[in-house]
């Protein structure tokens, strides 16, 4: 695993720490019915970051999901089945989870697809420039600055 990799992790897991205690609410009672979360795995490969975020119940039109200024937005409503007497255990409500992009990820290529409560998104990498080898010549190829000044290197 690639220490950009690594460090997306980790702002990942900090992210979802963050906003697990942000959502907590000591007044809630037991009656009051669970937030919901959406549950997600991530992987790296040499071309791309694969997230796999679990949805279930969520209807697609009621699914979505953006990107502004390298951020990943993800919002998701699952609305409540009112019934007259019970309780709820069932995760109803909005879901909304941000995540920042590294540079690597191409954002204009970011694909998403959803079926079965399940968000799969591609996040491309952004092809690498490839590097040129410089030739280094000597005295017996006349070198572009002295072509360009018609110049030896050691008369300036």
């Amino acid at each position: 695993m690639s220490n950009l990799t690594k460090n997306w992790n980790q702002s990942l897991r900090d992210t979802f720490f963050d906003d697990f205690f942000q959502n907590m609410d000591p007044f809630r009672g037991i009656t009051s019915m669970p937030s919901f979360h959406g549950s997600y795995d991530l992987e790296e490969t040499e071309k791309a970051f694969l997230m796999t975020m679990d949805l279930p119940g969520v209807e697609k039109e009621n699914l979505h999901v953006d990107i502004e200024n390298d951020v990943l937005r993800i919002k998701a409503t699952r609305d409540v089945e009112q019934k007259e007497k019970g309780t709820y255990g069932r995760f109803y409500g909005e879901f909304k989870k941000s995540f920042t992009l590294p540079s690597t990820v191409d954002a204009d290529a970011v694909d998403a697809h959803y079926e079965n409560g399940v968000l799969k998104i591609a996040l491309p990498k952004k092809q690498e420039l490839k590097g040129k080898k410089v030739e280094v010549k000597d005295k017996g190829n006349p070198s572009f600055w002295e072509r360009l000044t018609g110049s030896k290197e050691g008369n300036h």
